[in-house]
C-alpha cells in the first residue's frame, strides 16, 4: 500500500525528480543542421528551455538557432533583453521576416523575467529569446523551473543566453 502511495505521489507533473528531464510535447524543430538534430534528439524541442551558455554574446550564437526558425508555424519571435539589437538585413537573409520580431529592453531582472514567462507559456510565439542575467542576479532554480512550465504550457521553443558559469547550477533545461 505505501509504494503505491508514494508512486502515486511520482507521477504528479508538479512534482520534479532532479534524475528526470522535463517533459514536453515530444515536438522538435530541426536546428537546419544534421549533426546537431542527430545529438539534439531531432532538434530544439518544443515546450522547453534550451540553454545556450557561452562565455560572451556576439559571437554568432544567434545564428547557431536562426536557420531552424524557417520552418516554424508559430512566426512571432520574441527577443527579450538581447545585448545586441538583432540586426533586420542578417534576420531577413536567414530567413526570418524582421517584421515577426518583438524586442522587449526590460529595466528590471523581475520584468524580465516576467516577460519572458507570459511569452513562453502565451502559445502565441514560436520562439522566445532571452538574455535575463544580464539584468540582475542568476536566475535561481525555482524560477527556472517556471519558465520551464511556461514552455510546456505554451508549447513554447524557449531558449536562455546564460554565461557559462551557469554551467555549474543546477537546471531543468532539456537542452544546455
Amino acid at each position: 500500500m505505501t509504494n503505491q502511495i508514494i508512486n502515486q505521489i511520482l507521477r504528479n507533473p508538479a512534482i520534479w525528480r532532479a534524475n528526470a528531464l522535463p517533459e514536453t510535447s515530444g515536438r522538435c524543430l530541426p536546428t537546419g543542421f544534421p549533426p546537431l538534430d542527430a545529438a539534439l534528439g531531432n532538434g530544439w524541442p518544443s515546450g522547453a528551455i534550451s540553454e545556450i551558455l557561452t562565455e560572451r554574446y556576439g559571437i554568432g550564437e544567434v545564428m547557431l538557432l536562426l536557420a531552424g526558425l524557417r520552418g516554424m508555424e508559430k512566426r512571432t519571435l520574441l527577443w527579450i533583453n538581447p545585448p545586441h539589437l538583432p540586426y533586420a538585413p542578417g534576420l531577413h537573409i536567414a530567413g526570418v521576416n524582421p517584421s515577426d520580431c518583438l524586442i522587449a529592453l526590460p529595466d528590471t531582472t523581475r520584468d524580465a523575467f516576467w516577460l519572458t514567462e507570459q511569452g513562453a507559456k502565451s502559445g502565441a510565439c514560436g520562439a522566445v529569446f532571452a538574455w535575463l542575467e544580464d539584468v540582475g542576479p542568476p536566475i535561481s532554480f525555482a524560477l527556472l523551473q517556471r519558465l520551464q512550465a511556461a514552455a510546456a504550457i505554451g508549447d513554447t521553443l524557449l531558449f536562455l543566453f546564460r554565461p557559462i558559469t551557469a554551467a555549474v547550477h543546477a537546471s531543468p533545461a532539456l537542452t544546455n
